[in-house]
């Protein structure tokens, strides 16, 4: 996700952003987090997905395509 000036690269992204960057619903976003295709945290009532938890998705589904 593109940084903000002044601070770091946001490496933990809301499923919304998670989505925007898959382009997909936000409900595929969940889905694929409940069939643990994608890897998440849980922050209180929050889910997070880490940058390189969709950059490995995203590594499997171009391996899968090729193959």
């Amino acid at each position: 996700y593109p940084p903000r000036p002044g601070l770091p690269p946001q490496q933990w992204l809301t499923v919304r952003q998670g989505a925007v960057l898959l382009e997909v619903s936000t409900a595929t976003v969940y889905q694929l987090i409940k069939e643990h295709r994608l890897g998440h945290v849980r922050v209180s009532n929050s889910v997070k997905v880490h940058v390189e938890q969709l950059r490995a998705y995203l590594r499997g589904r171009t391996a899968s395509a090729a193959g």
